[in-house]
Formats: structure tokens, sequence, C-alpha cells
């Protein structure tokens, strides 16, 4: 899958580079998805297989580099006011789509700066779904079930995430 996904990341870079289509970004994003399909189908063994093994502190472990992962995605912002996180935002949106389509226009950036209005910051809610996803994954190995039910049901999580979004993602 890595060659293939590398050669289609070439060919979109490409293709970008002097400005794409919605269309194409699309055709993109599909692309992406599939990608990230077959990379969790191919991985999806051996994970099960390790995490079953996983003995109790080793969960222990998961638990709390899960904790330190997610507390240092969002301090960059938790601290920030509302006004400054749509900021933050607007720029970080900016520089994506720039890297994507190019430069800008001057009506494309007032229409950012519009969104960034409407804006609402969700690392919160983003934080509170890593949370109960994380400890519903722990809870399902610490009950130490069969092997095949313990696959199944972690197949179903990685491909369901959903399910532990809160109310904001719904």
């Amino acid at each position: 899958q890595l060659p293939q996904y590398a050669n289609a990341l070439l060919e979109f870079d490409s293709t970008v580079a002097n400005g794409t289509s919605v269309e194409e970004m699309f055709v993109m994003r599909g692309h992406v998805e599939d990608w990230w399909k077959a990379i969790q189908e191919a991985s999806m063994p051996a994970a099960a297989e390790l995490l079953y093994s996983a003995t109790d502190a080793q969960l222990d472990q998961f638990s709390e580099q899960m904790e330190k992962d997610t507390q240092k995605y969002v301090k960059p912002y938790i601290k920030l006011t509302l006004d400054q996180r749509r900021e933050r935002w607007a720029k970080e949106y900016r520089e994506g789509m720039e890297y994507f389509l190019g430069r800008l226009t001057p009506e494309q950036k007032k229409m950012i700066a519009g969104f960034s209005v409407r804006f609402t910051p969700d690392e919160r809610p983003w934080v509170e779904y890593r949370r109960r996803y994380g400890a519903e994954l722990i809870a399902v190995v610490r009950r130490r079930g069969s092997f095949a039910e313990f696959n199944i049901t972690f197949r179903d999580m990685a491909f369901n995430r959903e399910r532990w979004h809160g109310e904001v993602y719904q």
C-alpha cells in the first residue's frame, strides 16, 4: 500500500501546485479514506493480538500515554480566549487551504474570516471522546474474554469510532 500511497501523493502534489478544484479535493479525500481503511485492515490482526496479550501494567501505561498525548495536543489551544482560538483556527485553516489550492484570493481570505466567527472550538469534546474511547478499549482488554470475542469487539471499535463521539460530533 505504501508505494501506491506515496505515488498518489506525488501526483496530488503536482496537481495542486497550480491550484485544484473542489471536485479534485473530494476525489483525493476518497483515496485517503480508502487507504486508511486498507491500512486498518492490514494492521488489525497484529494490533489485536498485541492488545489482547497486554498485561495490566502495559494497559496502565497505555492509558497514561494516551492522556499525555491528549494533553500535548490541546495544550496550544486550551488557554486561548474564544477570539484568540478563532484567529488561530483561521490562520491554520488558511495555511491548510493554501497548501492545497495555492495562494488564496482576497475574497477567499474574507470567506475564511467569516467562517472563523462561526467556529466553535472542539478541543474539549475531542478530549472527552478520546478518553471515552480509550477507557472502553482498555476495559474490553481487561475483561480477558476469549480472543475471538475480543477480536470482534476490537475490530468493531476500530471501524466505528463515531459511537464514542459526543453531541458536538453527532
